[in-house]
């Protein structure tokens, strides 16, 4: 993939299994599961929140997919 996003994407992958493979260390991998198990969607509920309260705009909006969706013609 050349899009910029995807190498944000691809950082913030790094820091997450670093961080889930400190805690599977620390407590085990059922309960290392059980805790960041409602991470991801809630972090998608507040990206979403955010969105809508204006705070982060048109974020989670994908206009270059909507762009080859919708071409404009003149």
């Amino acid at each position: 993939m050349a899009f910029h996003s995807g190498l944000i994407v691809h950082k913030w992958h790094g820091l997450f299994y670093l961080i889930y493979g400190f805690v599977v260390d620390w407590l085990g991998l059922a309960e290392a599961r059980l805790i960041f198990a409602p991470i991801i969607p809630g972090a998608g509920v507040l990206l979403k929140v955010g969105e809508l309260l204006a705070p982060l705009g048109d974020v989670l909006k994908l206009k270059h997919i909507e762009a080859m969706l919708n071409p404009t013609r003149k």
